[in-house]
């Protein structure tokens, strides 16, 4: 249960991490590489912008139903097949992120 809040898939669905790889450690090693090519500058709006990020995701949280959290929010954030997201690989995950 714990990767259903920490984990890839999530994070990746709830815009947390801009590249989804396979549970592969030179996928990993390969998206590490490429993203240090593409550092982003601190700006206060990119600040903004991931506070309302987080801002939405504790407002759709808190509206989600009892039971597998992780499934409302996904739910919620426009995730089609929601409950079968434990179960995809990671091109139907990358496939499914809305934001």
């Amino acid at each position: 249960m714990v990767w259903r809040t920490t984990g890839g898939k999530n994070r990746w669905l709830c815009g947390d991490c801009d590249v989804l790889v396979e549970d592969d450690v030179d996928a990993f090693r390969d998206a590490a590489i490429g993203a240090l090519a593409s550092s982003v500058p601190v700006t206060l709006d990119l600040l903004e912008a991931e506070h309302a990020l987080l801002a939405r995701r504790a407002s759709l949280l808190a509206q989600a139903v009892q039971g597998d959290e992780a499934v409302a929010l996904w739910a919620s954030l426009g995730v089609t097949d929601a409950e079968r997201v434990p179960d995809m690989d990671v091109d139907a995950v990358r496939a499914r992120r809305t934001a």
